[in-house]
């Protein structure tokens, strides 16, 4: 009687299938151990931020050292404000309807501005923030320009007949208003476009900076641009 040493085909294919994995896994083990440097590869292998940049390990006293300044110097700006008030406070004396519709004004040339900005610093992260053009600043500006005064527009329609139907306002008063609103969506777009860019071709962080600068900027001008109008068209309504 004769034994046969041979296996099932089936046992003769697995073992044939190990040998060839063998190596494989050796050969990985090898250039695992040869090349420490690509296990560190992946996010936490990213280019170290910029000095003076947060991080999200960052201490208090480097959050307030790094802030604080610039907050320091926007408050500042922001003192205009006070000034543009005294400056036109005899309109403001002769119409104290114009006094009820400042922080509207000035909100929406918050609310516009930033989502201009916030739109091109995603663009800037996305782009590389040393391959933008000034040419393609100003094509930026100019199309965040028209937007806002479209936009401007679309708001005037919607909230004059508000002010005028439920809040009673006077005719010269609204009219400053509906002037207003297209004039500061104007400046704010075109603003917000512009800020991004500019402040990192100075080297400073935007998502840092551009906030407050256009918080200020916009209460400032946008006061002046508002109290402007108001005395132009109540001065030529009186006459």
């Amino acid at each position: 009687m004769v034994v046969s040493t041979r296996g099932s085909p089936r046992k003769v294919e697995e073992s044939a299938e190990l040998r060839q994995r063998r190596p494989r896994s050796s050969s990985a083990a090898k250039a695992a151990v040869s090349s420490p440097a690509a296990a560190k590869e992946g996010p936490a292998a990213e280019a170290p931020a910029a000095d003076g940049a947060e991080g999200e390990g960052s201490t208090i006293l480097a959050i307030v050292r790094h802030r604080t300044p610039w907050l320091l110097l926007f408050l500042g700006g922001l003192l205009l404000c006070a000034k543009v008030m005294h400056n036109f406070e005899a309109i403001l004396e002769r119409e104290l309807e114009l006094a009820y519709f400042v922080p509207m004004l000035i909100g929406h040339g918050g609310n516009s501005g930033g989502q201009s900005s916030a739109h091109h610093i995603r663009t800037l992260d996305r782009a590389g923030r040393g391959n933008v053009r000034l040419s393609q600043v100003l094509r930026c500006a100019r199309t965040e320009g028209c937007a806002g005064l479209v936009q401007g527009l679309l708001l005037t329609c919607a909230v004059g007949p508000c002010l005028r139907l439920v809040m009673g306002t006077s005719l010269r008063v609204l009219a400053v208003v509906c002037i207003t609103i297209p004039t500061l969506s104007v400046f704010a777009n075109s603003l917000g476009a512009i800020l991004p860019f500019a402040v990192t071709r100075l080297g400073a962080d935007p998502a840092v900076i551009v906030g407050p600068l256009m918080t200020t900027s916009i209460d400032t001008v946008g006061l002046a641009i508002y109290l402007t109008v108001a005395t132009a068209l109540i001065s030529v309504t009186a006459a």
